[in-house]
């Protein structure tokens, strides 16, 4: 039976399929960054001077021990490579993903014998239909530098977040796509969009395309159970443990009590949680 569902953008199964096409990768890119132009994009693959589509939901697996990755959309140009990803949820871990996407991906790309200063700059940037740092910021956009002389390290590795749902000092050159991925509607004068729009409506009814986009949400709804529970079990660790380091703190604090045969302040430190870290702090315990 087909879906009736009507999938949008912000859909990464959608989003993905969407980017396949070159320019309009290379118009999502200069709205990204207003002023660039870029000419050419291609994925260059393993085999010399062979160029293909931009790279769509491509798995890096760089070790048997080593967490695999799956990145949206991955492109390039002559001077950088740019992993693009579509988030509707925050998970909380976009920070340290980032993170290891860089590293896999400057792993993959730097081949034995080659020198660090032929990689190329890096991006990894994150659509998010959520405000991830709460600035009300459009654009979250990181580098490593030196916090006391604001000096750029210049390792060319990029992180950028881009707020989706942000409605103050957008862009000129976001506000229309902002505006498309929250509404569905396209601002008239934009072609780019327009064609966008056209293509989405297009997947929406090719059943191929929706039946892998069903399979995705149960994957991804089943990824997050299992995630929810792992967090979880994870916190429950974290009580334990400060349960067990508590309970160890007061037996000390007994021992020492009892040798000195303060017995009233025994006896208070068990009713009184303030006193009891009061006397924490006096034994240094």
């Amino acid at each position: 039976m087909k879906s009736s569902k009507k999938y949008t953008l912000k859909n990464p199964i959608m989003f993905s399929v969407i980017m396949q096409d070159r320019n309009r990768c290379i118009g999502l890119l200069e709205r990204i960054f207003p002023g660039r132009k870029v000419q050419e994009l291609n994925y260059v693959h393993q085999e010399k001077d062979k160029l293909a589509e931009p790279e769509i939901e491509r798995t890096y697996i760089v070790g048997i021990d080593v967490k695999a990755i799956r990145m949206d959309v991955l492109f390039e140009d002559s001077n950088a490579w740019y992993d693009i990803e579509m988030q509707i949820y925050d998970m909380g871990n976009l920070p340290k993903r980032s993170r290891y996407y860089h590293a896999v991906k400057t792993v993959d790309s730097l081949q034995r014998g080659t020198e660090y200063t032929k990689l190329k700059e890096g991006y990894v940037i994150f659509i998010n239909d959520f405000d991830i740092f709460g600035f009300d910021e459009p654009v979250y956009s990181f580098e490593m530098f030196d916090k006391n002389l604001q000096l750029n390290l210049n390792d060319g590795q990029h992180t950028i977040f881009l707020n989706s749902k942000c409605r103050n000092n957008v862009p000129a050159e976001l506000e229309g796509f902002y505006h498309y991925l929250q509404t569905g509607e396209v601002k008239s004068g934009d072609d780019w969009l327009t064609e966008m729009a056209v293509a989405v409506e297009d997947v929406n009814s090719r059943k191929e395309v929706l039946d892998n986009m069903t399979v995705y949400e149960e994957i991804k709804m089943l990824e997050n159970i299992v995630e929810e529970k792992d967090q979880e079990i994870a916190a429950n660790k974290r009580q334990l443990e400060a349960k067990d380091q508590e309970l160890a703190r007061s037996k000390q604090l007994t021992l020492i009590l009892a040798q000195q045969g303060r017995t009233d302040d025994l006896v208070r430190a068990s009713e009184d949680e303030a006193y009891r870290d009061k006397l924490f702090a006096e034994f240094n315990i």
